[in-house]
């Protein structure tokens, strides 16, 4: 009798402890017939080995992070006239070669001008920066002029008129003047496309004024020893362009100073020295 029972007791165990096992077991076999996916994607590779066809090898990271980009970025002023129908003329094209080709006939015939062009190489996926400027310090506060209480007259060559401390600057700001291109570029994996986050700027200096808008003559000068303020101007572009390789793409028209008959066109080219 307890023979029986100890038979019926291990009898029970073993098919509780094996129960999961073939439950798994069945599970993964089912899954593997019933999921679509996984079928369709083994039917696709069975059918591309048998015909032949190689799979497609997508670029190596580490090649591509190797790879150095050439950018060259150029301003060129022409007649608003002329550049209206020229862009009318190749509106919704992605490829700017006929816009930069005729705007270098222009420039040849002496119609147009090349205002700056800077180039500058980078790895796919770094940040460079391209700078050509001096800088310019200039103040931008400055404290009040003192005037005492008492005064004497004695030996004055003021007479009276302009009598205290000058005003003195007491903090400045060094500004970039010239050309400044910075950019992050990354390329597509067979290197025909280049995605570019590109900020450029030209910076000039047109002229000085004085802090106080103020009639002064030579003996106020003197003693307030008078500072000037600057007055720049600036042409910048920031944006995100995947241009094709080798070929320009217009990123920017822009107006010169003082000049409302004339554009600026800016045109970036990118290119991957010794790829043919």
């Amino acid at each position: 009798m307890k023979t029986y029972k100890y038979f019926i007791i291990t009898a029970i165990l073993g098919t509780c402890l094996q129960a999961p096992v073939m439950a798994q077991e069945s599970s993964a076999e089912g899954g593997k017939r019933k999921d679509p996916f996984v079928a369709k994607a083994n039917a696709a590779a069975d059918q591309g080995t048998a015909g032949g066809a190689e799979p497609e090898k997508s670029q190596p990271k580490e090649k591509l992070e190797n790879v150095s980009v050439l950018a060259t970025v150029d301003w060129i002023e022409a007649d608003y006239a002329k550049i209206r129908k020229l862009l009318h003329a190749n509106m919704g094209k992605a490829d700017a070669t006929e816009i930069l080709t005729q705007m270098e006939r222009w420039v040849n015939t002496g119609e147009a001008t090349v205002l700056e062009s800077l180039s500058l190489v980078a790895r796919s996926g770094q940040r460079a920066k391209a700078d050509s400027s001096e800088g310019y310090i200039y103040a931008t506060e400055a404290d009040s002029p003192y005037y005492p209480d008492e005064i004497s007259l004695r030996d004055s060559p003021f007479d009276g008129r302009f009598l205290g401390t000058p005003s003195n600057p007491t903090a400045f700001q060094t500004r970039n003047v010239g050309s400044i291109v910075e950019m992050d570029p990354i390329l597509s994996a067979g290197y025909t496309e280049a995605y570019l986050n590109i900020s450029a700027e030209i910076v000039r200096l047109l002229r000085t004024q004085p802090a106080m808008d103020v009639k002064v003559d030579e003996a106020y000068a003197k003693i307030m020893g008078g500072y000037a303020m600057p007055i720049f101007y600036r042409m910048q572009v920031t944006t995100s362009v995947h241009p094709e390789m080798g070929k320009p793409a217009l990123v920017s028209v822009q107006t010169p100073y003082g000049a409302s008959d004339r554009r600026v066109l800016v045109f970036v080219t990118v290119e991957v020295p010794g790829l043919k």
